[in-house]
């Protein structure tokens, strides 16, 4: 049962659990050269963003990745490009020190359910 809900810049400690949960991407997702490029700084670069959900026992049930980036709330500043374009912009404007104004959802998994066990989200 899930019982908090946690940044990995608050437990950096949990990094290679979240990592090693399945990755329920389809394979030319994990073919995306821009996504390749940047996922993995993801911790990094954005711990603050990268979500954890934690049972009782503070085993990670879920996760969520995310990226900050700024945006002028208009269709017009977004890219034609896609949710990678919008992944390697976020990394641009945190070198150009942007204010970020909006949050991209970048990926999410949760483990898988035990049977007889309901894990609950």
């Amino acid at each position: 049962m899930l019982t908090s809900i946690v940044t990995l810049s608050e437990r950096p400690d949990l990094i290679d659990a979240m990592w090693s949960m399945p990755n329920p991407w389809p394979t030319y997702m994990r073919k995306d050269p821009v996504a390749n490029m940047f996922f993995d700084r993801l911790p990094e670069a954005f711990a603050e963003y990268q979500l954890l959900a934690l049972d009782e026992q503070g085993a990670i049930l879920g996760k969520i990745h995310s990226v900050p980036f700024a945006w002028l709330a208009s269709d017009d500043d977004l890219p034609e490009r896609g949710w990678d374009a919008i992944l390697e912009r976020a990394f641009i404007d945190r070198d150009r020190g942007e204010v970020a104004t909006a949050v991209l959802a970048a990926g999410g998994a949760h483990q898988p359910r035990t049977p007889g066990q309901g894990a609950e989200l």
